[in-house]
């Protein structure tokens, strides 16, 4: 079996860059390679919780890490990536 393979998260800058309650935007960096990644969410209701409001934070910045994890995998050469 193939060990997944996991970033350190030491070597990941994370930004959220100018946050409101219509638009939810990360940025992340991998230090050691140099690749960003983006993503943003746009809650569809005006009148959305503080609690929904984190669950689209959370939801973001794990669909974005997977992507970084795969981007970087890719670019290091990983087996089995």
């Amino acid at each position: 079996m193939v060990k997944r393979f996991k970033l350190d998260r030491r070597d990941v800058e994370m930004s959220w860059v100018n946050n409101s309650r219509d638009l939810i935007r990360l940025r992340m960096l991998h230090r050691p390679t140099e690749i960003v990644i983006e993503g943003h969410e746009q809650p569809q209701n005006p009148k959305i919780t503080s609690a929904q409001l984190g669950e689209l934070r959370k939801q973001l910045e794990q669909d974005l890490w997977n992507s970084l994890t795969d981007k970087v995998a890719v670019h290091l050469r990983v087996p089995g990536r």
